[in-house]
């Protein structure tokens, strides 16, 4: 069974957003399924390589979306990717420093990135876009 399940909940209206979102949601169950598997530390190295790759194209599609539209806090959107890509950057660098049992860290991050981000935070510019 799947971590984070995607449902209705989870969409924003725009098919672009929405595939990005799916995969974001595939990337949190996937670390989940190794774990659980007890390989969780083996799969960080592709996992923070899809997270940083995901983020910077999806951050992209999403602010290039509110440069188009009349988003009333397209500012503060923006400045809460660059705290998550800080957040990425810093939990891909302590796992390059050898950095043990950063899974859960990383897991719980990832996750709340789904659950906030994506449920309140980018819920904010459906009407817009």
């Amino acid at each position: 069974m799947a971590y984070i399940n995607w449902n209705d909940s989870f969409s924003v209206g725009n098919p672009v957003i929405d595939s990005q979102h799916k995969n974001l949601v595939d990337l949190v169950n996937e670390l989940h399924d190794a774990m659980k598997a007890g390989k969780g530390q083996d799969s960080l190295s592709h996992v923070y390589a899809s997270l940083i790759e995901y983020i910077e194209m999806h951050f992209r599609t999403e602010e290039a979306m509110f440069g188009v539209t009349e988003y009333p806090h397209k500012e503060m959107h923006v400045n809460e990717h660059k705290k998550l890509m800080e957040e990425a950057y810093e939990l891909k660098a302590k796992f390059e420093d050898g950095g043990k049992f950063l899974t859960i860290e990383t897991l719980n991050f990832v996750r709340d990135w789904v659950l906030h981000h994506i449920k309140v935070t980018d819920m904010g510019y459906r009407d817009f876009i």
